[in-house]
């Protein structure tokens, strides 16, 4: 029992702290549906953040249970105690939570499991202060082992880019590139990317193709992050 700025007595009732944790509970089973994508980010050393889609294989009253990030037919290395930042897009809202790997199952013939936390979000952040801008800048694509090729960009978000490419060089989805981005000013933008659609574009000789952000260092990501920000206030 504890005492009012009166004197007078009034009893804890833990029904609004009950009802505040199965509202927080029902959120998080919307965002993490089983069968449902999300972006996986964590740190490694050097500043380094990777960035990886992968699924949700079930949710839990405390625990959160992904896939483990595949590429190339090849799992992700992922310690037991990584911090992982996890973002479901939904509708204008950018979404991001918070978790930590407890265990790693492996299973015979499958995709191990990353049995994580409860997720807590840590914010949401308007989506629209990110939009995709076009912009019509040199670029440098290039594959593991090979030179890199001349393209330009068609434009770009936080999330990735979309550019075009000479098609002398065959390139497939699913390919990783290594991207460098010539930003006004004598600026680059360096990030490795993912190819995830290709299509014809009006040129001849030339295909677009569109690049989400798999890698981008931590001080890669502020200088993409200020070049939006600026284009953003450009506009008003």
């Amino acid at each position: 029992m504890l005492l009012n700025g009166a004197g007078s007595c009034f009893k804890f009732r833990p029904y609004s702290l009950k009802v505040s944790l199965v509202a927080e509970n029902l959120l998080l089973e919307k965002a993490f549906k089983p069968g449902s994508t999300v972006t996986l980010e964590f740190a490694v050393s050097g500043g380094l953040i990777k960035r990886y889609q992968t699924k949700v294989e079930d949710i839990e009253c405390e625990y959160l249970v992904l896939q483990t990030p595949v590429v190339n037919c090849i799992p992700i290395p992922i310690q037991e105690g990584q911090e992982l930042t996890l973002r479901r897009l939904e509708e204008s809202l950018n979404q991001a939570y918070v978790t930590n790997v407890f265990v790693i199952e492996n299973r015979p013939g499958k995709i191990p499991l990353l049995i994580c936390s409860k997720p807590h979000e840590i914010g949401r952040t308007s989506m629209r202060r990110f939009t995709r801008f076009s912009a019509d800048l040199p670029c440098l694509y290039s594959r593991a082992g090979e030179e890199p090729v001349t393209g330009r960009l068609v434009d770009i978000s936080l999330s990735g880019i979309n550019g075009v490419i000479a098609e002398e060089r065959p390139i497939k989805e699913g390919t990783l590139l290594a991207v460098t981005v010539y930003l006004p000013g004598d600026s680059e933008l360096t990030m490795t990317g993912e190819v995830v659609r290709l299509y014809q574009t009006p040129v001849n000789g030339k295909i677009g193709l569109a690049v989400d952000i798999r890698e981008i260092s931590s001080t890669m990501l502020e200088v993409l992050k200020n070049y939006l920000f600026q284009r953003q206030m450009m506009r008003y």
